[in-house]
């Protein structure tokens, strides 16, 4: 084996504005990395389940910007730092061959994030809802979507762009900034939701449970429910001695003919049908996020020199205060992604934590 090769070409600028009261650092770049040591299935009959080898060749090209500004600069200062990250990724080979188009990461139930020729590293593939050409989903005989027999493209894990600002305000010996951040695009599988979809432990679960949250009416002929469910209009009676139901649900699609479905499910029958349909669990990643607020105090010179100290500050830090937008339901998009190959899968993750921090810094 040999070790990952990477070659790295990159171009960038300062500049300074107004004294340097205003600074733009800009960046761009483009790297290819290749040899990476990958683990392959080998027929068992070799003795062996796998086998290491060097493949794969990956290009990376971005641009990355920061900018600096203190539009205040008195008794009273106020400094902004804003930064703006964009990568895009491209798998061009696996083995040297042509034989291999995708490799696996990692994971979870049907879906799995790939590294597969002519996409971005780390895309989402799995179950996906068969659609007709303008894009519909196709419905069963019994009114449930039905699931595409090959699995699908649903995302990228890696974001579009990641950006953040922070303001930073000073006043005698009292300092105050804020950190904003955020992450736009890319993908998340929400096994959270999956599992919360198909329990019904979720209050987006709700909707037509029953009539007073815009349930159907339905009934089973004869009581027998492999007979199908026949819909009725709200007050309308059934035929004599049958159940009458009101947590029907029609799922938007049409059928195989291409007629809009109008075939009713029961609610519990509805939402467990989403379970083995990867793409239904699959959301935006986009976040913004409070990241951190920090206050301090410098005490005065004057203080703390009878003290024989050099200086003296006291500061109060949170981080992961708040979650200020997110596309993706009931988790933090974050818990997706870690150190690892298999980022931008979840499933029953624990909430994050907000971190709160008291610091005194004394010199001698």
């Amino acid at each position: 084996l040999k070790p990952e090769t990477t070659t790295s070409l990159e171009f960038g600028t300062e500049l300074g504005f107004f004294k340097n009261r205003a600074r733009v650092d800009i960046s761009v770049y483009n790297t290819n990395s290749f040899d990476q040591i990958l683990s392959m299935d080998v027929s068992p009959s070799t003795g062996f389940r796998q086998q290491l080898l060097n493949a794969g060749r990956i290009n990376n090209k971005g641009l990355e910007i920061q900018l600096s500004a203190a539009p205040v600069k008195r008794n009273f200062a106020w400094n902004v730092d804003l930064n703006y990250a964009a990568n895009r990724s491209r798998v061009l080979e696996l083995d040297k061959e042509g034989q291999l188009q995708n490799y696996v990461l990692g994971s979870t139930g049907s879906v799995q994030v790939i590294a597969s020729i002519g996409q971005p590293y780390g895309t989402l593939f799995g179950n996906a809802f068969l659609r007709d050409a303008s894009g519909k989903v196709v419905v069963n005989s019994d009114g449930a979507p039905r699931v595409d027999p090959s699995k699908k493209v649903l995302g990228k894990f890696t974001p579009d762009w990641l950006g953040g600002i922070t303001n930073s305000f000073s006043y005698k010996g009292f300092s105050f900034s804020v950190l904003v951040d955020g992450s736009f695009g890319g993908s998340v599988y929400n096994g959270t939701y999956a599992t919360g979809t198909y329990t019904g432990v979720l209050a987006s679960t709700l909707p037509g449970r029953d009539a007073a949250h815009g349930g159907l009416s339905y009934y089973f002929p004869g009581n027998d429910r492999k007979n199908g469910t026949v819909g009725l209009q709200a007050g309308a009676a059934a035929p004599g001695g049958v159940i009458i139901y009101d947590d029907g649900i029609i799922f938007d699609g049409i059928t195989a003919d291409g007629k809009k479905n109008e075939k009713i499910l029961p609610a519990q029958q509805y939402y467990k049908s989403f379970r083995t349909i990867d793409e239904a669990n699959v959301f935006d990643a986009s976040f913004v996020k409070l990241r951190e607020v920090k206050i301090a105090y410098n005490f005065p010179a004057a203080w703390i020199r009878p003290l024989r100290l050099e200086g003296a500050t006291i500061s109060l830090s949170g981080r992961n205060l708040a979650i200020l937008h997110k596309k993706v339901p009931h988790i933090d998009p974050e818990t997706a992604f870690n150190t690892g190959n298999a980022q931008g899968v979840e499933s029953l993750s624990l909430p994050t934590t907000r971190n709160y921090g008291f610091n005194i810094n004394i010199k001698f």
